[in-house]
């Protein structure tokens, strides 16, 4: 019988804030907390994997980002402090393909207000989307969430192995309301995360107007 696989890597980047990253699922069974890179190599097939990584334009982001360690110095993740309404903050994620074989990429963006309830009634019909700065042609929007706060893209090429997406956007506007201890949201996360599938055995191609289109048919066939 041939394998479907499946693999999810995620990153999080904080915004005055916090990060956390996960990886799932047909990967290697480590995950990484707070990493810009978090890659995927579990369940025994440590050809197919998928990473998130993250770059950061200090020239055009209104806070520059600090680093984030744990009790052994490693990296745990950027901090952007003391940002105000208005603000942009520079934020370049992308998909790597680590493994052996070509791939179908979903990505799946998250913002994480520490209060949800207060968030909602400060930015009323907020949509993630749009706030998220240039996102590339090649990222194809699926899905907003009723509540605005997740995004879904699916990647309008195959990514071959050893390969990378453009950047999936550039950054992220920060709404021009206030946001003040007394508002009740005083922390955001942003949330990135990649699923991959394997681009083989699972949809013909030839039935979809787009690559966009396949991808999306291959993870509902696996149903992720």
């Amino acid at each position: 019988m041939k394998k479907k696989v499946l693999v999810v890597a995620a990153i999080v980047a904080i915004i005055s804030i916090l990060s956390v990253g996960t990886l799932a699922w047909y990967s290697d069974s480590q995950e990484k907390v707070n990493k810009f890179i978090v890659s995927s190599d579990q369940n025994g097939d440590p050809d197919f994997s998928v990473e998130v990584q993250e770059s950061v334009d200090d020239t055009t982001s209104d806070v520059v980002p600090t680093v984030i360690t744990d009790t052994d110095g490693n990296p745990t993740g950027l901090q952007y402090d003391g940002i105000l309404p208005g603000d942009f903050l520079s934020k370049e994620p992308k998909a790597v393909n680590t493994g052996a074989y070509d791939e179908y990429i979903r990505v799946t963006v998250t913002l994480v207000p520490d209060d949800a309830a207060a968030w909602a009634a400060m930015v009323p019909d907020f949509k993630l989307n749009d706030y998220l700065q240039d996102v590339d042609a090649d990222f194809v929007f699926d899905t907003v969430s009723a509540d605005g706060l997740t995004v879904v893209y699916y990647y309008n090429k195959i990514l071959p192995a050893g390969e990378a997406t453009a950047d999936v956007f550039k950054g992220f506007n920060v709404p021009d309301v206030e946001m003040t201890t007394t508002s009740g949201v005083v922390s955001l996360d942003l949330k990135v995360k990649a699923d991959a599938v394997q681009t083989r055995n699972i949809v013909n191609a030839d039935d979809y107007a787009t690559v966009a289109l396949a991808a999306k048919a291959a993870f509902t066939v696996l149903g992720a």
